[in-house]
């Protein structure tokens, strides 16, 4: 799944937005992708919600509460599948994201 959304990502969700936005800046960019409702390879329709968790559906791009799940992400922790994204989720279920033990960006 993760190759998929990635190549969904920048085939169809970046470039769409970069196109509408009419420039690389981030904000231009940032607010393209706020209004985004595009057909991906995953979904009929993806949208972002208010707090920009990713959305798939099939419903109004008007009210994409209605019709729409959010795309959750799991990690294994302890052998025990948890969920880490949306955030607010996470938060809600009082889990936390584990970064991997060897040092990375995440180190900083």
């Amino acid at each position: 799944m993760s190759a998929a959304g990635t190549y969904d990502a920048l085939r169809f969700i970046l470039s769409d937005a970069i196109k509408r936005a009419g420039t690389t800046e981030t904000e231009a960019v940032i607010k393209a992708l706020e209004s985004t409702a595009i057909e991906t390879s995953e979904a009929r329709r993806f949208v972002f919600s208010s707090s920009h968790d990713a959305m798939v559906g099939a419903g109004s791009v008007d009210d994409p509460a209605k019709d729409y799940l959010v795309m959750c992400i799991f990690q294994w922790q302890n052998g025990t599948q948890v969920l880490v994204k949306p955030k607010s989720i996470m938060e809600e279920t009082e889990a936390t994201y584990t970064y991997p033990p060897w040092k990375g960006p995440w180190s900083k």
